[in-house]
């Protein structure tokens, strides 16, 4: 492997377009007395996420479907589904995405064309124009549940109520000034590829990371709780309330 004379800093990108082995790199630049700085290895997962999330040839082409034949369909009933069913996320264990920003205008609406590429935080935030903040949770080792419980009049008190449990618990992001907020997003770690899913009877959306798929930060706050990983029980939880509300709506 040939090592560049100067900064690796764009070779490292480059390497990782083309998912070069990350050991051989490091035995490579050991050798040649090169070392890789942080801002290298992470310019390094940048290239690896984006030739896997948005390089890919043909037309509307899923990043995952040609490494793994054993994707849930979406044409699955989420209540059929336990956790488990869904197949193992291929980047569980590797740095997170960094490159899923997306600036939005002061009408929160994406000003770059974010199906191609996102942005890293810092450069979504520099971006000419930006107001507000989005978020493309494809490829990411993270699920968020949406609580919409003021979608309509009256509110979804039972929705609120019942989502707002895993507030004390994981990443929340909702509007300030609310003693109950009624829209709140709920951000949980996954190591499972999940498509996203809307529930209009009960208010609820799960924003996946299976494709292209924004979570909007408008005017939220965060409430300084890191993500903690779904689980099992979690989502058995969250399956059995959507089942419930279903029947209700159909009773």
């Amino acid at each position: 492997m040939q090592i560049p004379s100067g900064s690796i800093y764009f070779w490292m990108y480059e390497q990782g377009l083309r998912h070069a082995d990350l050991h051989e790199i490091e035995i490579s630049c050991l050798a040649s007395g090169k070392v890789i700085r942080a801002k290298d290895y992470e310019n390094y997962w940048n290239g690896y996420h984006r030739s896997d999330l948005y390089c890919s040839p043909g037309k509307d082409d899923i990043w995952l479907l040609k490494k793994h034949k054993d994707i849930v369909s979406e044409s699955k009933q989420f209540e059929d589904l336990a956790y488990w069913d869904y197949p193992v996320h291929p980047y569980a264990g590797m740095p997170e995405v960094q490159n899923r920003w997306v600036p939005c205008s002061a009408m929160n609406k994406p000003i770059i064309k974010w199906s191609q590429g996102c942005l890293t935080l810092p450069d979504c935030v520099a971006y000419p124009g930006q107001k507000y903040l989005a978020e493309n949770l494809k490829g990411t080792q993270m699920i968020v549940i949406d609580c919409d419980g003021n979608h309509e009049e009256p509110w979804d008190y039972e929705t609120i109520e019942f989502l707002k449990q895993f507030k004390k618990i994981t990443h929340t992001i909702e509007k300030p000034g609310y003693d109950d907020s009624p829209s709140f997003h709920l951000t949980f770690k996954t190591d499972r590829i999940i498509p996203t899913m809307h529930f209009p009877y009960a208010h609820i959306d799960i924003v996946g990371n299976r494709r292209n798929s924004l979570r909007y930060w408008k005017n939220k706050v965060w409430n300084e709780k890191d993500p903690v990983y779904m689980t099992p029980e979690i989502w058995d939880e969250l399956r059995d309330y959507v089942k419930h509300r279903k029947e209700t709506a159909n009773a």
